[in-house]
């Protein structure tokens, strides 16, 4: 993998310029995959070639796909068969992305992320850096002890997700790249971290022991025109309830904020009159002991 330059131009004249440039190479030497991605660089007296590429993706040397256009705005694709087709348009995927999905904070392991990192997360939505950092030390000192007790009993790893691979030097344990077949698979879906793949003739079950139907399978692959099954509603809820208390952290970490702005202000408001107060309880001693000494001379 090689990844092109960025260059910049109009230090002494015209504008300030930034590009991309140079040639990217992507290969899996597993699948025989190759893509060639050349950045170009805009023209002396032209902007044409500006934020363009020019690509090709091969298998084996022999070439797959032609790739060109604007990064920013569409990019293009033709096969063997010469017939030009949009393969990404750049305004349409603007402001979008993928609905997160996240396991249920109680079905999470010791490690998973969201779970260690939780009370980290919250102390820094509430502004709190204080046990923001102890808690991310105590995590950090959990993980150097683990460590140090692997090394001094001589224990090895084996990690459950992945294994070594000569060719990725990792890889997900139910990693596959074999060509999706509508004929005889309905789609993948994941169950306890593990991607299967649901076969027509099979009558799987996932996670709460319902039957995934097959028609509810087809629709799913037709709406969203991909094998992937779509997230159960259950899982719809998690991640609502997900979303909704890590609102309900930004929101207090909001009031918390205002809070204490409040109070700052009222604070530099009600300095300076504590202050002439103070000034004018002094004066009117003073002239309280003035009338005295008056009164007894």
């Amino acid at each position: 993998m090689t990844f092109p330059e960025v260059l910049a131009s109009g230090f002494f004249v015209g504008p300030m310029l930034m590009e991309i440039a140079g040639k990217s190479v992507f290969e899996c030497k597993e699948t025989g995959y190759k893509a060639e991605v050349i950045f170009n660089l805009r023209g002396t007296f032209s902007s044409d070639k500006y934020q363009t590429v020019d690509a090709k993706i091969t298998k084996n040397g022999e070439e797959v796909y032609k790739i060109w256009g604007n990064y920013y705005k569409e990019l293009f694709y033709c096969g063997k068969d010469k017939v030009k087709k949009s393969l990404l348009k750049i305004d349409d995927i603007r402001g979008k992305s993928v609905p997160r999905y996240t396991i249920d904070m109680n079905q999470q392991g010791e490690w998973e992320s969201d779970k260690l990192w939780k009370k980290v997360t919250d102390a820094i939505y509430k502004g709190d850096q204080i046990t923001a950092t102890e808690e991310k030390c105590k995590n950090e000192e959990k993980q150097r002890k683990m460590e140090n007790e692997y090394l001094s009993t001589g224990t090895v790893h084996i990690p459950k997700y992945f294994v070594k691979d000569s060719f990725l030097g990792w890889k997900y344990v139910d990693f596959n790249n074999s060509k999706f077949n509508p004929d005889k698979e309905l789609g993948d879906y994941e169950d306890k971290y593990h991607i299967k793949t649901l076969l027509k003739e099979q009558n799987e079950c996932i996670d709460d022991g319902k039957q995934i139907k097959e028609e509810l399978l087809t629709s799913s692959i037709e709406i969203n025109n991909s094998p992937i099954i779509t997230n159960k509603e259950s899982n719809q809820l998690i991640d609502l309830k997900n979303e909704l208390e890590t609102l309900k952290n930004q929101l207090q970490y909001s009031i918390d904020s205002i809070q204490s702005s409040t109070s700052q202000y009222l604070h530099k408001q009600i300095e300076p009159l504590q202050r002439r107060l103070f000034i004018v309880i002094l004066m009117n001693v003073a002239l309280i002991g003035m009338l005295i000494y008056l009164l007894l001379h």
